[in-house]
């Protein structure tokens, strides 16, 4: 319902359009894909006018911008057309509506429509683009707003920060505007419709439209504003955008910008001033008294010659050979450009600041440059997300999480798969973070064919623009991505044109364009991954960005194009080690590859943080919600939990692992007596770290000191060992480095840790373990229980162990069984959703019958030799189809038990959970201690982050939440581990050689049901687990399973395990 009319205000002359009864433009026409906006202000740098430079300089809020987030009026309405009459008139009674919160989705509060997850399919089902659900959730949010009394003549905007997904809005009753792209700001004129008080501002937020189709993602979809509301008052003479193009000349060590200020239109003798300061307020240069451009006028030659020098309203500057610092994500050195813009009476109308870094990046020669270096990029995928509002952070939060990345060694975000908050950006800006900014675009449910469907071509294009004409002032931007999963088409090698010339000072990439080439789900895998690029891949992606693509094919990609030259671009991994439940093995080895070859500029994890909101079940009890848990349907279960921190920040084991991968000084022994010490860092010395060295024998210090140690960036030198190095015959030696900062820092303290090194001098030699055999002529010495000492065993009436106690104490609550089962981790195959029947490993586990094993009894003998006691049992281990054998042999005397076992795997069990021993001890065995790896859990690939050591616990740490509940809380390597009760008996077990095991009061049949985390209950045993074989994490879930060397396989497995008490109530 809109028509054109002219309007003066001022000497302004403006176009408005008004709804008004004139002649009718039908809701749905809303809903076609090449309708992306009307009305709608050009995307602009997000910049803040003042009134002075000591203003800006202040960083405080601007008097010409006012915040409209608070409480507004709100009424949900099943359908776009279902709003009532005139709820857009200022006098429209909205008393009985309720109040929401702006921003913050409506999804989360409180209201009758939910969120709803899916990652490929789209949230329903029957419908093809551009078509919406007839039942389409639609939000009307009106408020009241007085102008600033200092506001005078002028224009005001409204800027709407993000909304989901087809916003429209309203002044005073009169149509203003709409626009869509659910995470990047629409803004709007207000001024033909605003008063100076009594204002309503009426936006409506229609939750399902054509834009959903290429808003697919892989995360919630929720519906409303969820980033900030504000509005802007300028003068009708202003400056209206800043372009900046910041470069830095590694060999000069100087830095130069080029620019062009827009204007809001003729600005007749205005002129403009330019600054540029440090953060300190140091001038480093300026220029005053630049003129603005004239329009064109004069006679018609004039004129003609003037349309073909005439680039508009605008005003390029340059300043070359400037005396500053580079900005990289190790030195994030920032300046300030001021632009006054002053009238021709000398009077000055605004300031406008731009933070601005000076870098340059190149692609060249197979590697990342930035001032001429190649980097390594240690990156995550970030998507918005909050464990209760669904998608709104608040500055402190987003600034928390950035924090963490620091200070786990992480330098790199991927915007997955949209536009962040520009302060976010900021922050990167200032923390020392790059960014590769992704465009809000990905058509998962039709993949390819939206790419190749002219409607959509502007749509898709449009996304980046914007994207490009809002961020490209920031420093950490290194990078742009046309989108993710969308397919490719006409639309992203039109747009890469357009960046290219646009912005030529930044890379592209984008992963469809090679999808065929590197493809995790296609016929042919990687089989033309090692061939010469097409030209139209070249132009549309200028990095090799694949996913989720396995160690060993990126090795030989790198390999092949170090050798041949055919491909000029490194590989950066866009998503890998995908971080579902407990995961991330081998994370280390890919960034093992990344530092062995140069070809590989390292990658983004999938993805940081877990996508579980806060419920709670119908008995009170928190667990985080995923796809279901809503009622939504169709949906993918628990494929949004997915993150290296779960969905409050709090970091899972697998963070300290890629902290440790991505650590920026590695350590390493030459021999003896020498010390090879590498900085990794690109621009930084060590100077400001201090290393402490200590000496361990058995897993205690024997020896500690500060090692002095100065490198330059990317160097690496030997120095002399800080300890004796050389064999020993007593004791397992082992010499450990950590690295701290010695100074406060933007990120962290001083005293932060942020690399570990552990050289192991010598390991005890491996003890060959026999066999057990029954020992047929032996006397069996009968049911009843025997003692040795303290200790006694007891059998049962079949001869079979029941019990071992030590005095009084009952030390097993459940005697030790073979185990064979673990409960699944999301990467062996989840247990919800439509993915639960075909993915991972678990499904040929419960057709062989792993998760419900029976054991049968099949022989024992139990019997005197010489000062021992000798209990030896056979059993089977049967599934649907196969069995194993287990044989165990129980020697107890006076100074312990020595068990020894024996597991024999058949054949078609080739790809096992695990093979070891589990047993229950009571509950009051509480305090744990262990000679290991720890203090977290460790894994076969996933280990090399925790250190041997002596480590302690109480057995309630030891669990760990994942959102769905699976086996955790296992350690690598261990020598021995101790369990004591409340009255300080200590039970002490330890083995010939290195085990896993785990002690929790969660129990793998718990573990293996349970959905969420309120389905748990801590049980009142201690369920231990001793196991000489367990399988690896992989990530199987979304890209490669447990690497060959870190399977569980058939065949024979002998060990021994002995146990040891301690009753320090006797002291």
């Amino acid at each position: 319902m809109f028509y054109h009319h002219l309007r003066r205000r001022g000497n302004q002359a403006e176009i408005s359009r008004h709804t008004v009864n004139v002649f009718t433009l039908p809701i749905e026409m809303a809903f076609n894909p090449e309708l992306t906006e009307l009305n709608r202000l050009p995307m602009r740098v997000p910049i803040t006018p003042h009134h002075s430079i000591e203003e800006a300089r202040e960083g405080e809020s601007s008097p010409m911008r006012v915040s409209l987030d608070g409480k507004w009026k709100f009424k949900l309405v099943n359908a776009p057309d279902h709003a009532p009459e005139s709820w857009t008139d200022p006098n429209f009674d909205d008393h009985r509506w309720e109040q929401i919160s702006v921003p913050g989705v409506w999804t989360r509060q409180r209201t009758d429509d939910l969120p709803h997850y899916t990652n490929i399919v789209m949230p329903w089902e029957g419908l093809e683009p551009p078509e919406t659900p007839s039942k389409n959730p639609t939000g009307l949010y009106r408020t009241k707003v007085d102008l600033p009394s200092q506001w005078g003549e002028g224009r005001v905007t409204i800027e709407i920060g993000a909304a989901e997904s087809l916003l429209l809005v309203w002044c005073n009753g009169s149509f203003v505007g709409l626009g869509k792209d659910s995470r990047l700001s629409s803004e709007f004129d207000l001024t033909p419709h605003i008063h100076k008080s009594g204002n309503v501002i009426s936006i409506m937020v229609i939750r399902w439209s054509d834009a959903t189709w290429i808003e697919d993602q892989d995360h919630w979809f929720h519906g409303g504003i969820h980033r900030p509301v504000s509005l802007e008052h300028r003068e009708y003479e202003h400056i209206a955008d800043l372009h900046i193009s910041p470069d830095y000349d590694q060999q000069k060590m100087e830095g130069a910008v080029t620019g062009v200020v827009f204007l809001s239109g003729p600005c007749e003798g205005f002129t403009l001033n330019l600054r540029i300061e440090n953060l300190s307020s140091d001038l480093i240069a300026e220029q005053s008294n630049v003129a603005v451009p004239q329009k064109i006028s004069g006679s018609a030659l004039e004129q003609l010659l003037g349309a073909y020098k005439f680039q508009g309203f605008c005003c390029e500057f340059d300043f070359p050979s400037l005396p500053v610092e580079a900005w990289t994500a190790e030195t994030p050195h920032l300046y300030v450009l001021y632009v006054s813009l002053v009238d021709s009476s000398g009077k000055t109308r605004e300031v406008i600041s731009q933070r601005m870094g000076f870098r340059r990046i190149e692609i060249s020669e197979r590697q990342l440059r930035i001032n001429n270096k190649a980097v390594v990029l240690h990156g995550v995928n970030r998507h918005d997300h909050h464990h209760i509002t669904g998608k709104t952070l608040t500055e402190a939060e987003m600034k928390s999480e950035l924090l963490t990345m620091k200070q786990h060694n992480i330098n790199a975000i991927r915007t997955a798969h949209y536009p962040n908050d520009p302060y976010l950006l900021d922050l990167c800006d200032e923390l020392g973070l790059y960014v590769i900014d992704e465009a809000n675009c990905e058509s998962h449910a039709r993949l390819k064919s939206l790419s190749c469907d002219p409607r959509y071509h502007n749509a898709i294009q449009e996304r980046t623009k914007r994207m490009v004409a809002r961020d490209r002032n920031h420093p950490s931007v290194v990078g742009w991505s046309l989108g993710n999963e969308s397919g490719f088409g006409p639309p992203h090698v039109s747009v890469a044109g357009w960046v290219r010339q646009t912005d030529p000072t930044r890379f592209i990439q984008y992963e469809g364009a090679l999808e065929h080439r590197f493809s995790l789900n296609g016929d042919k895998g990687y089989s033309k991954s090692k061939t010469s690029p097409e030209e139209s891949e070249r132009f549309v992606t200028d990095v090799v960005c694949p996913m989720y693509t396995p160690i060993a094919e990126i090795i030989s990609w790198a390999e092949w194009a170090e050798e041949t030259g055919a491909d000029e671009r490194p590989l950066i991994l866009c998503e890998f080690s995908h971080a579902m439940g407990n995961s991330n093995g081998s994370i280390a080895e890919y960034v093992d590859a990344f530092y062995s070859y140069p070809a590989l500029a390292g990658g983004f994890v999938w993805d940081w943080r877990d996508q579980g909101l806060e419920k709670h079940d119908e008995d009170g009890k928190l667990f985080w919600a995923y796809g279901g848990h809503f009622g939504d349907e169709p949906n993918d279960a628990n494929f949004c939990i997915n993150g290296l921190v779960d969905p409050t920040g709090e970091p899972h084991p697998a963070l300290e692992e890629y902290m440790w991968a991505n650590r920026p000084v590695t350590v390493q022994l030459l021999d003896n007596e020498t010390l090879v010490i590498e900085n990794r860092r690109i621009f930084t010395d060590l100077g400001d770290l201090s290393c402490r060295w200590e000496l361990h024998q058995d897993g205690t210090p024997i020896e500690t000191g500060e090692l002095d140690v100065n490198l330059p960036p990317s160097t690496q030198g030997r120095f002399p060992a800080p300890a004796d190095c050389g064999p020993v015959t007593d004791g397992e030696l082992t010499l450990n480095f950590h690295w701290y900062l010695n100074e406060d820092t933007r990120w962290a303290g001083n005293g932060h840790l942020v690399s570990w090194d552990q050289l192991v001098l010598n390991k005890p030699p491996d003890v060959a373990v026999e066999v057990p055999t029954l020992n047929e002529e032996a006397k069996n010495l009968g049911s009843s229980g025997h003692s040795i000492g303290k200790i006694s065993i007891e059998t049962d009436d079949s001869g079979f162990l029941s019990g071992i106690k030590y005095g009084e104490h009952t030390i097993m609550a459940a005697i030790p069984t073979a185990c064979l089962w673990r409960a699944p981790t999301d990467n062996d195959g989840v247990k919800q959703g439509w993915m639960s029947g075909i993915s991972g490993v678990r499904q040929k586990w419960i057709q062989e019958g792993l998760d419900s094993l029976q054991i049968q009894r099949k022989r024992s003998a139990f019997y005197q030799d010489g000062d021992s006691l000798v209990l030896v049992q056979e059993h089977e281990i049967h599934g649907t189809t196969n069995y194993a054998f287990h044989g165990s042999s129980y020697s107890v005397m006076e100074e312990g038990i020595r068990v020894v076992e024996q597991i024999v795997i058949p054949e078609q069990w080739a790809d096992m959970p695990r093979v070891g021993i589990r047993f229950e001890m009571p509950s009051s065995f509480n305090l744990l201690k262990w000679f290991g790896r720890g203090p977290h859990e460790s894994y076969p690939d996933r280990y090399r982050s925790q250190m041997v050591g002596i480590w302690e616990s109480d057995v309630a740490s030891q669990y760990h939440g994942y959102v769905v509940p699976q086996e955790h809380g296992a350690h690598q390597h261990t020598r021995w581990f101790a369990l004591q009760n409340n009255t300080g008996l200590q039970v002490h077990i330890s083995s010939s050689t290195p085990f896993s095991f785990s002690a929790r009061f969660h129990h793998d049949e718990d573990l293996t049901a349970a959905k969420t985390i309120a389905d748990l209950e801590r049980k009142d045993t201690v369920e231990v687990h001793l196991d000489t074989a367990l399988r690896g994490l992989g990530t199987g879930a979304c890209g490669p399973d447990v690497l060959e060397g870190y399977r569980v396989k058939a065949g024979k497995y002998v060990w021994d395990w002995q146990i040891s008490f301690e009753d320090q109530s006797d002291d």
